[in-house]
């Protein structure tokens, strides 16, 4: 999605691997590859949102990286650097088809959900009591079996305890959440700023419970010492929906109460650098050398990513900014947010006691 009236001077740069401490040596053949030309390129395809151009310039770069004599990758490494090249390709793909797809959707209304995703990327409200608890007993066995969960490093991608239905799993459950979403105008209200011509509707929802001993935060450079304030701050690399946190519970600062950076939405980036790095964030982990080498090989802006918020070195201006802007969400003032998922940095689940039952809601 493109929006209208971005901020160019927030003071964030998506960060580059090669300047994460002991990440690697950069591999990149600068001597050999003139970026230059590839730069513009890349430029191109993105402007006419030319899928084909940009798969052209890529090949044609791997090409010339990989036919240097410069760059030698271990087979892990090679596997990687696939992995990851396919991701790119992908995202890309999204990102061109959900542009030109973009209409601005005059035949709705403003309402307070679309009024402030706009500004803030994020909106939220209190639900009664009484729908809360309706759908907490709803799911109180799976809410029994995620707590009984032991301990243990959760897989790539997941978290450490979580289902994830469908309607035609649990179809009370998504009365319920679509009876408090119409109550609260928020179907129209997200679909007037997703600016697609179809409307959002409930697609998957997760009952998710988070606890001060989760793993899943720290797959990314799980391996390397160095640990950042901001961590798990990011964008997810996905397009065309919006997301929602509801607590099945109350939940305060020490439960992990879901976090935004509010107006990131409308922070830009370079486009380019941004959907390599939502490939990169999801074809690699970085969580050992080998993987780390099949990005180190790359030039710098093709080395970024958008889980970034591990990548946000302590003490650092970036840093400092970051979590002086950082608004979290207890239940006292909202047990419902909605937000733009892709464009807004956001966190949560950051337990430091207890835990925080919750539903993380998706629209398509």
């Amino acid at each position: 999605m493109i929006l209208p009236n971005m901020i160019y001077d927030h003071g964030l740069t998506l960060p580059d691997i090669a300047d994460f401490p002991d990440a690697g040596k950069v591999t990149y053949p600068s001597n050999k590859v003139d970026w230059l030309p590839y730069d513009g390129e890349f430029n191109l395809a993105m402007r006419e949102h030319n899928i084909e151009k940009f798969q052209v310039a890529y090949t044609k770069l791997c090409g010339d990286i990989f036919g240097s004599g410069e760059v030698d990758l271990s087979g892990e490494a090679r596997a990687a650097h696939q992995q990851q090249s396919s991701r790119i390709m992908q995202f890309v793909g999204l990102y061109f088809n959900s542009c030109k797809n973009q209409v601005d959707r005059d035949d709705i209304p403003d309402n307070k959900i679309s009024n402030d995703l706009d500004k803030y990327g994020c909106s939220h409200f209190k639900i009664d009591p009484g729908k809360i608890q309706a759908i907490k007993m709803m799911l109180s066995e799976q809410i029994d079996r995620l707590l009984a969960i032991q301990d243990h490093e959760a897989k790539p991608h997941f978290y450490d305890r979580f289902v994830t239905m469908r309607k035609a799993d649990r179809p009370d459950v998504f009365n319920a959440v679509e009876k408090i979403f119409d109550d609260n105008n928020v179907f129209t209200g997200a679909s007037k700023y997703n600016r697609n011509s179809k409307n959002l509707a409930l697609d998957t929802i997760a009952l998710h419970i988070a606890t001060p001993t989760d793993t899943h935060h720290y797959q990314t450079l799980k391996d390397l010492p160095t640990v950042s304030d901001t961590i798990s701050l990011h964008m997810d690399p996905k397009f065309n929906l919006i997301k929602s946190i509801l607590y099945l519970q109350d939940v305060d600062e020490d439960s992990g109460p879901f976090t935004t950076v509010p107006t990131s939405n409308r922070w830009y980036y370079d486009p380019f650098e941004r959907m390599v790095a939502c490939g990169n964030s999801t074809g690699n982990y970085l969580d050992n050398q080998h993987k780390r080498d099949a990005l180190l090989c790359m030039p710098s802006k093709m080395r970024k990513n958008v889980i970034l918020g591990r990548y946000i070195r302590n003490g650092t201006q970036q840093s400092k900014m970051l979590l002086s802007k950082m608004h979290k969400y207890t239940s006292d003032h909202a047990d419902c947010i909605i937000f733009d998922p892709t464009q807004t940095l956001h966190r949560g689940g950051l337990c430091n006691k207890g835990h925080r039952i919750n539903l993380q809601i998706l629209m398509r």
